[in-house]
């Protein structure tokens, strides 16, 4: 039996070629359950991971935005106090100094307006993976479920299994000898009682009082009553068995139904 090959989900294959060796892997339903559940754990830790680092990312883009502003507003400030210390005796200096006041301006109502776009895709990406998650999450619930039914399923199978196997053991100890009960029985006696060869013969010797040498098929010779069944005692008073009680007794507890 050849081994699985399975990528180990711990060591962050992508999820196509987790999948891929989930179905071609030849585990069975329940096997192949565990690994997808496992699958979507571990894709629920890397999504979590994922958010706050997205969270993270957001809060140092605004803490640099913030900064900015205040930097930007302390410039402009200063820059528009020195304009208007200037203002009476304004040149072309002065004319440079207010260009580079609204030049400051249009950068940072541009940083503004970046920022706010930034934030605004990091946002819509944080909620899809939210999504993401909350159906990862519903899966992994449907196939606890599934998996929940499947070890029933399996339990009862197994009790199945163990019931028919006391049954057939039942049905091997019913057909071995009652004498020696080491060989399977390969005679009857007249009352239905079976013996095998070996216990046969050695039941008819030790009855015989010639101790001759006899037919040894299926019946004796001679049946008259000075040979009795070892089982019952019944002296044998009839040419052929009345049936096989072994076989009609375990026929009878196969077809009657546990309670």
């Amino acid at each position: 039996m050849h081994s699985l090959k399975i990528p180990n989900p711990e060591d962050d294959p992508d999820n196509e070629t987790l999948e891929r060796a989930a179905a071609t892997s030849g585990l069975s339903e329940t096997g192949a359950l565990r690994y997808r559940l496992v699958l979507y754990e571990i894709n629920n830790r890397e999504k979590d991971r994922l958010i706050t680092e997205l969270q993270q990312q957001l809060q140092d883009v605004q803490g640099r935005l913030r900064e900015n502003e205040e930097t930007l507003a302390a410039e402009a400030e200063e820059q528009y106090a020195e304009s208007w210390d200037n203002v009476s005796h304004m040149s072309d200096e002065s004319c440079r100094g207010m260009e580079h006041i609204r030049d400051i301006e249009k950068e940072y109502k541009a940083l503004q307006e970046e920022s706010r776009r930034e934030k605004e895709f990091l946002d819509a990406h944080i909620a899809t993976l939210k999504d993401d998650l909350k159906r990862e999450r519903r899966g992994g619930r449907e196939a606890r479920k599934k998996i929940a039914v499947l070890e029933k399923d399996k339990t009862d199978l197994e009790a199945r299994m163990h019931a028919a196997e006391d049954k057939l053991q039942a049905i091997n100890t019913e057909m071995t000898c009652p004498v020696c009960w080491s060989s399977p029985i390969t005679h009857l006696w007249p009352c239905g009682h079976g013996l095998c060869r070996e216990c046969k013969v050695l039941t008819k010797e030790a009855q015989d009082v010639t101790n001759e040498e006899e037919d040894l098929d299926i019946w004796f010779d001679c049946y008259d009553e000075q040979y009795h069944c070892p089982v019952c005692r019944r002296r044998c008073n009839q040419e052929y068995p009345l049936g096989n009680l072994h076989l009609l007794n375990k026929v009878t507890e196969i077809l009657t139904p546990d309670v």
